[in-house]
């Protein structure tokens, strides 16, 4: 239908617009070919207009998702950035700075990864997740995460964990759990380390996407 406020012109220049995102229309239920117009309705009625130019030629646009899902996505990706910040240059180097001194910190370890890139070791403070010769740790960003990249390239790790008033290397494998429940594990984890549940709480504050990982321990 014609949007009398519209004109035949740009409502044409639209459907060819259309046409273009989509490639060639696609076809009903019916087996009919859909009109340029009836492409532009399902764009707009979609909300996907912001991100149809992503779509590659010849793919039909994913009718269902709606603006409100990139709205959260870049709700999320503000929250990342923010905690990330945050982490990284006010609350992260003191610890980090503790834990290479030696000074006793409960509830944290020191996870140190081979660079995805550089192939250094990299150093991140994270909760004491240690079960018997196993180590749990809750990752608040998930796959975003530079240590859990790192992981992705290289499972071998070290871990400096107290023993009582002193710090201990550990070598250990690393394993990205991602079909593990982030919830149900980090209960799991309380009623075996009651000491992790304050740190459990600040990390579903602050995640954006938890990921469950797993080290098996060496020895």
């Amino acid at each position: 239908m014609i949007h009398p406020a519209r004109g035949f012109g740009a409502h044409y220049a639209a459907g060819l617009h259309a046409k273009s995102i989509v490639g060639s229309a696609p076809a009903d239920t019916n087996g009919t070919r859909s009109t340029p117009e009836a492409c532009v309705q399902r764009v707009f009625i979609s909300g996907l207009m912001p991100s149809a130019s992503r779509v590659p030629a010849g793919h039909r646009i994913p009718i269902g998702t709606h603006s409100r899902d990139y709205r959260v996505r870049e709700t999320h990706e503000m929250k990342h950035r923010i905690v990330h910040t945050v982490q990284k240059f006010l609350l992260n180097p003191p610890i980090k700075l503790a834990l290479a001194t030696g000074l006793p910190l409960p509830g944290y370890a020191l996870l140190e990864t081979k660079g995805r890139k550089t192939g250094k070791p990299r150093r991140t403070p994270v909760g004491d997740g240690r079960i018997g010769n196993q180590f749990w740790l809750v990752a608040e960003h998930g796959t975003k995460a530079g240590y859990v990249r790192n992981i992705d390239r290289d499972p071998h790790v070290r871990l400096k964990l107290r023993e009582g008033l002193r710090y201990r290397w550990y070598r250990g494998t690393a394993n990205l759990l991602l079909e593990d429940d982030p919830r149900e594990r980090q209960r799991w984890l309380a009623t075996h380390l009651p000491s992790s549940a304050g740190n459990a709480r600040a990390v579903r504050l602050f995640g954006t996407q938890l990921l469950i990982v797993r080290i098996d321990l060496d020895g």
